[in-house]
């Protein structure tokens, strides 16, 4: 699974067990719905403004956070799948 797709996993997994929607997502991006829907399905890669964004947008001080949340939810799911 390449960074991208972990980093939109992760989002993904997060606006669910927070609440939060694409829709508003999208607001605070200043994009549309779409576009969050063709990043979080990983057709279209996060930059690192979007990504800061969205992580103050869920609570997390900067994408950094968010890059190592979802680095560990993959290790955690490979561990599951061996």
């Amino acid at each position: 699974m390449s960074t991208n797709q972990q980093i939109s996993t992760a989002i993904r997994a997060l606006l669910s067990s927070k609440g939060l929607t694409v829709t508003g997502l999208a607001k605070e991006l200043g994009v549309t719905r779409e576009s969050v829907g063709r990043r979080l399905s990983g057709k279209q890669t996060w930059n690192l403004d979007e990504l800061d964004i969205t992580a103050r947008y869920m609570g997390f001080p900067d994408a950094f956070a968010i890059n190592e949340l979802a680095r560990l939810l993959a290790e955690a799911s490979e561990r599951l799948t061996v």
